[in-house]
């Protein structure tokens, strides 16, 4: 009886000892893969920060083209229209002045055929005065002879004169006018100009472990 207790008790103690082993390799097991899924975890969680990190960098670059190329068509666009405004300065610039040499030409040709116009009134008055004297006539019939045609040369020269006057007057009006019109066009081409694009303000770059080699977009302003 003594013997059997005895073999029962060891049998319980070596069936408990068994389990305690067992129950310790389990517990190292489940460690182990505790251990091996959080590293998995982190490893994930890494990779899709670095996955997070490059579509960053990405987006950013993508922003950066498209604000770029915006600013580039804002930049050729006021130069067009810069280049378009002078040149209707310089248009309006050079319709006067050609107009206002024609005016100047006018005048030369209006004072010179005036000369050549008076001299031939004095001319005939001369001409006309000798003819009476000629005659050999005296007396008081000559001299309001001579003196009628003195006063017919003197109106004619009056006459060309004030033709003379009021076609400067003219031209000293057209240039004015010329003038006007120059000034209000060159304003309206300048007006038209807008002022210099403001340089574009870029976001600072995503910094960070994994940085992707990409074009930088601001390489673009070379070709303008």
């Amino acid at each position: 009886m003594c013997l059997v207790e005895g073999m029962l008790g060891a049998s319980a103690a070596t069936a408990a000892s068994v389990q305690a082993v067992a129950g310790l390799a389990i517990s190292a097991g489940s460690l182990v893969h505790s251990i091996s899924t959080a590293n998995y975890q982190a490893a994930v969680a890494r990779r899709r920060a670095d996955i997070q990190h490059q579509n960053q960098q990405l987006q950013q670059n993508y922003e950066n083209q498209n604000t770029v190329n915006q600013h580039i068509a804002a930049i050729r666009a006021q130069q067009a229209a810069d280049l378009a405004g002078q040149k209707d300065a310089l248009n309006a610039n050079e319709a006067a002045n050609n107009a206002y040499v024609a005016e100047q030409i006018k005048k030369n040709d209006a004072r010179t055929a005036a000369a050549f116009k008076m001299q031939d009134i004095y001319a005939k008055q001369i001409g006309a005065k000798g003819s009476i004297f000629a005659t050999g006539s005296v007396g008081k019939s000559i001299g309001l002879l001579a003196m009628d045609a003195e006063r017919k040369g003197g109106f004619a020269a009056t006459k060309e004169l004030a033709s003379k006057d009021s076609l400067f007057q003219q031209s000293d009006i057209n240039m004015y006018n010329i003038e006007t019109q120059r000034q209000s066009k060159v304003n309206i081409a300048l007006a038209s100009i807008p002022a210099p694009v403001q340089a574009a303000v870029l976001p600072p770059a995503i910094t960070g472990d994994y940085p992707i080699e990409l074009k930088d977009p601001t390489l673009a302003y070379a070709n303008l």
